[in-house]
């Protein structure tokens, strides 16, 4: 009886932690809460730090922990467009998405290529990292 116990709370404990690996656009805000303190400005301003999170992203070289747990997170992101997201996490998301498109035009179309191969996400995807209009005065 105790080893049938300690099967079940093991095997209980296992799927729960594989639960909590699983992002999904219902706890997408919440495994985004993560990168909170990461200062994404550094990150897009910074051409070394841009490719090697691109990279990462690509599976085209290593990844920093941040730069992992975010890949992990792009397929939902790019299939809902940050949807479930907080706005602050939906601007980080955004401006790293559009540094990408604009400064590695290249990367981001293997990006797209990546993510979303079927093209269903694309108006989503556009639209997400789409350049705000300028108002005039």
């Amino acid at each position: 009886m105790k080893l049938f116990l300690s099967f079940c709370l093991i095997a209980s404990v296992s799927l729960s932690v594989r639960g909590e690996d699983n992002i999904t656009a219902h706890n997408l805000s919440k495994f985004l809460k993560k990168f909170q303190h990461i200062n994404i400005n550094n990150i897009t301003s910074n051409d070394r730090l841009l490719t090697s999170y691109t990279s990462c992203f690509l599976n085209k070289g290593p990844c920093s922990t941040e730069s992992r747990e975010l890949k992990r997170a792009f397929p939902i992101i790019m299939k809902t467009s940050c949807g479930s997201c907080k706005s602050e996490q939906k601007k980080k998301v955004q401006t790293l998405l559009k540094a990408i498109k604009s400064h590695k035009p290249k990367e981001w179309k293997e990006m797209l290529a990546l993510y979303d191969p079927s093209e269903e996400y694309r108006k989503q995807i556009n639209k997400l990292v789409k350049p705000k209009k300028q108002s005039s005065d």
